[in-house]
């Protein structure tokens, strides 16, 4: 009887390798050899699920971007937008191991963005998809909470422009105080407190758990 292989859970640990070789020599060191060495398989192996160095990064990073995906998808049930949201803004913050290489390898990505246009159009989508959720979430938190949910939140260029901006705001110091907690800066207890202020601050108090 043929031996069944999972072709996508050989490209994931592939993957797996390519991150660990980004997060301990940098992008610029990846190459079919290195990532190779790194999963324990041959070269043969890397080649066969991937054309290029180029092909296997770019789907590395759209592999970071669908785990940031799954992750987010993981709030409870009935968390309600609130609570959704502050999920959202925080999960940038590396509060375990694991998450601190997660971060570091996004941030080499993100600098390698800047010059190749391809993880670039990857990265773009994300983010915009994540200031369009936080967007929407913001907007039913104030609404569930009674305030803003319409021409309090209209700005002057547009309907919901203000609500946008607040929310991009949001994940902007998200993103600076992970930033921060990285080169140790800032630990991720208070880099989660400055958030919780924040959302005080914006009549979203209460929102999450220092532990998210």
């Amino acid at each position: 009887m043929p031996r069944i292989v999972d072709h996508a859970a050989r490209r994931t640990e592939i993957v797996y390798a390519l991150w660990a070789v980004i997060h301990e020599k940098g992008l610029d060191s990846v190459s079919f050899r290195a990532v190779a060495e790194a999963a324990g398989v041959s070269i043969g192996r890397i080649q066969h699920y991937f054309t290029s160095k180029e092909e296997l990064i770019r789907e590395g990073c759209a592999q970071i971007v669908g785990a940031a995906e799954d992750q987010y998808a993981e709030v409870p049930d009935g968390a309600g937008p609130c609570l959704t949201l502050w999920h959202l803004v925080t999960s940038p913050i590396p509060s375990t191991p694991p998450r601190r290489i997660g971060v570091a390898v996004w941030y080499a990505y993100l600098a390698k963005s800047v010059s190749e246009p391809a993880l670039r159009e990857i990265i773009t989508g994300a983010v915009d998809t994540a200031c369009t959720e936080a967007t929407a979430l913001l907007h039913a938190a104030r609404a569930e909470r009674g305030g803003g949910a319409d021409g309090s939140e209209v700005g002057a260029d547009g309907a919901g422009s203000r609500t946008e901006r607040e929310a991009l705001a949001l994940l902007a110091l998200g993103d600076g105080l992970a930033q921060r907690v990285m080169v140790g800066a800032l630990d991720s207890d208070d880099a989660l407190a400055v958030l919780a202020q924040e959302f005080e601050r914006r009549g979203l108090g209460g929102c999450g758990e220092r532990s998210v």
